[in-house]
């Protein structure tokens, strides 16, 4: 998996903060996301690569179908990775 944030503005005891997220895309095992933390301004701005993993057999797995179709549906959008991206 991989975590990257960009920390734009201070975040203020009174501010209500909003985070949105979607999904950029699914690969085999990997799904990439983007998040936005805002407050009447951008707070910061983030990017994740998390890895579906099997915790029985203790290792990565497919994401799976029902997974893929979920995150499609909700999205309104194709979610296949793109070409290029390792």
């Amino acid at each position: 998996g991989m975590l990257k944030i960009d920390y734009l503005s201070p975040v203020f005891i009174d501010d209500e903060v909003q985070v949105g997220s979607r999904v950029d895309w699914i690969g085999n095992s990997s799904i990439a996301m983007s998040h936005l933390l805002t407050a009447g301004r951008d707070l910061a701005r983030s990017t994740s690569v998390l890895v579906a993993y099997d915790y029985d057999k203790a290792r990565p797995m497919r994401v799976p179908d029902d997974w893929r179709s979920a995150f499609a549906a909700h999205e309104g959008r194709s979610l296949e990775r793109p070409q290029g991206d390792a």
